[in-house]
């Protein structure tokens, strides 16, 4: 059976504030975001919207959704639902894969999964499980192109692959305060990265931790939190971005 089905609204979504409202202190761009006032045009918060109808199989149907992910540079959707299976769409929404017939005790199978999230530096898709084990698969989800392990003391609950080797990892803050880890696999050496700006603390696998725009790389804290943090590669360290003046921030 094939069919389309049509839905998934908002695939880009980021600030597109006036001027009048951005102010540079410290180098930290300060928003004044109003929770409390609806906002009557949809432009001044929203860059783009875009609609693309999912071409679906009996094997492919969504059911309910953790994530939706897309990346410009592999032209990939991806959707992590909540039986923890992920499902590969291209760009105009073609049918690519599903990791159903990976999901099992196997060698080359996963059991559960915290995270997803892209790796065009392998052309694949990586999977994060409990205890530290990165399952990279192919998008059609035929092939385990490399599965490979790291022994953090408390577990890693979302991942961005910043090369072949190189990784950014979440910890939930209650448990370690206010860091985000890097690692290297290859000589399997970890630094903290220390933040700041936690108002509250929380867990939950919906959110998405990091972003990237252009050569950039976002962190959103997954607390509710006053900044955007940006990974400063070349210092090995988190640089305050974006503050809101008003509101803490938490975004899903």
């Amino acid at each position: 059976m094939n069919k389309q089905i049509g839905l998934f609204l908002v695939i880009f979504f980021f600030f597109a504030c006036s001027s009048k409202q951005k102010e540079i202190l410290d180098g930290v761009e300060r928003i004044p975001i109003q929770t409390d006032i609806p906002a009557s045009d949809i432009t001044s918060f929203v860059d783009k919207i875009e609609i693309v109808p999912l071409e679906t199989t009996d094997s492919s149907l969504v059911n309910g959704y953790y994530k939706i992910l897309y990346d410009d540079t592999m032209n990939l959707y991806l959707i992590y639902n909540r039986e923890q299976v992920v499902m590969a769409f291209t760009g105009d929404g073609k049918f690519v894969g599903s990791s159903k017939s990976m999901r099992g005790n196997g060698p080359q199978e996963y059991n559960m999964v915290l995270d997803v999230n892209f790796n065009p530096f392998l052309e694949g898709i990586d999977l994060l499980n409990p205890y530290g084990t990165i399952y990279t698969y192919t998008p059609t989800f035929e092939k385990l192109i490399a599965k490979r392990t790291v022994r953090p003391e408390f577990f890693y609950n979302s991942l961005l692959a910043l090369n072949e080797n190189e990784y950014l990892f979440t910890i939930p803050a209650f448990w370690v305060g206010e860091e985000i880890c890097h690692t290297n696999m290859a000589s399997n050496k970890e630094m903290i990265l220390p933040y700041s700006g936690t108002i509250s603390a929380a867990i939950s696998m919906q959110k998405r931790s990091f972003y990237k725009k252009s050569n950039a790389i976002y962190f959103i804290p997954n607390e509710l939190n006053y900044y955007i943090y940006q990974f400063d590669e070349a210092g090995m360290n988190l640089v305050p971005t974006i503050r809101s003046e008003r509101n803490p921030l938490s975004f899903n």
